[in-house]
């Protein structure tokens, strides 16, 4: 008998379900470094109201950083077990590429240049956003249209000046852009008359209009000047074809890396589809009658990948035919005939000497 948990469901279809529940995903090198280390380091801004922003106490709030603890939730069962990385715009990028954080979860943009040429991977987007501008009310401004000849503050490493140049040459407008390292310099900058106007994701120009010293004093104009999808971001890459190697060496097929899904048997393309979904990190695998229309020997191979992964933990619901399979790594059967449960027991005693006369009827069809 393993020494793993796993419950084997029979209903009267003659399907057989085996669900081992005995701890977590074994672990990709990403996710490997990070449960090794303790605690998912986390790139996030260097204050950024409703974002990433500590209080009096140190303490860390915002969408971006609800964001790191639930990852850090999801990996460790503890919300707590993250660093937070203060980083500027323009460090973020340098600290996700040298390994410093896990994850950047700041306030980023998702745009194709920063996928194809910094090496990252935006997972999904959970901020739509877009670039907003902050006048002085003194200016007599209604538009950003109104802005020629005005003085514009910004942070670098940002989309913003990008946008500010695009926007800005379509209408024929001047303007001269004062770029600073921080977020906290450039507000500091525009508070104090060195620039007309200041720029941000729409966002960030409310939440640091919250913050001046005479809000009332400003105005927010009413332009969008691009769209900014925002959403947290990983290597890509090389990450993924590490990860991807690892599982495929996991189910022992490393050396069909480079074929396409045509050119694998049937049981090289089930290998594949459990190391895809091992990519996935998942909590739960389902594996739909993974041995059908294999010869024996891929049937062996793909149970004894099953089992490997049993024994390390992963939890699996598997519907089989396998009859022979379900007795050597259940650890509980469950007998259902047409949805209700009719029957519960230890493997052995149930395909032994099942009590209830709907069980012995389907597995005296089944295995004699």
């Amino acid at each position: 008998m393993f020494k793993r948990r796993i419950k084997l469901f029979l209903g009267g279809v003659f399907a057989a379900a085996a669900v081992l529940t005995n701890g977590a995903l074994a672990a990709g090198p990403t996710l490997k470094k990070i449960q090794e280390r303790g605690e998912l380091a986390c790139g996030v801004s260097q204050g950024i109201g409703g974002f990433s922003m500590p209080d009096s106490s140190g303490k860390w709030t915002g969408l971006d950083v609800d964001l790191c603890r639930a990852i850090a939730a999801a990996i460790f069962d503890d919300a707590t077990k993250v660093q937070f990385v203060a980083l500027s715009a323009k460090d973020r990028f340098t600290a996700l590429q040298s390994g410093a954080v896990d994850l950047l979860s700041r306030n980023t943009t998702w745009t194709m240049s920063r996928e194809t040429t910094l090496g990252m991977s935006f997972a999904v987007v959970n901020f739509y956003d877009g670039q907003g501008l902050l006048a002085k009310k003194s200016l007599g401004v209604a538009s950003v249209k109104d802005l020629s000849g005005a003085t514009v503050c910004l942070t670098s490493g940002t989309t913003h000046e990008m946008n500010l140049a695009d926007y800005f040459r379509t209408y024929n407008l001047k303007y001269e852009a004062i770029v600073f390292v921080t977020a906290d310099e450039t507000i500091k900058a525009f508070e104090s008359g060195r620039c007309d106007v200041y720029t941000a994701d729409m966002s960030a120009v409310y939440a640091q209009k919250s913050k001046l010293k005479q809000p009332d004093d400003y105005v927010v104009l009413p332009e969008l000047i691009s769209k900014e999808p925002l959403g947290p971001a990983k290597l890509s890459e090389k990450d993924a074809r590490e990860t991807a190697m690892h599982y495929l060496e996991r189910v022992r097929i490393p050396e069909q890396a480079s074929k396409y899904p045509g050119q694998l048997s049937g049981g090289q393309q089930q290998g594949v589809a459990i190391a895809r979904s091992l990519c996935m990190s998942p909590r739960i695998m389902l594996f739909d009658e993974p041995t059908s229309a294999l010869d024996p020997e891929m049937v062996k191979e793909v149970l004894d990948t099953m089992v490997s992964l049993a024994d390390e933990g992963m939890t699996m619901l598997c519907v089989t035919h396998e009859m022979g399979f379900a007795p050597q790594v259940a650890d509980l059967v469950v007998f259902m005939d047409q949805g209700p449960i009719v029957e519960v027991n230890d493997p052995q005693t149930f395909f032994d000497s099942p009590r209830h006369e709907r069980a012995r009827a389907f597995l005296s069809q089944i295995l004699h």
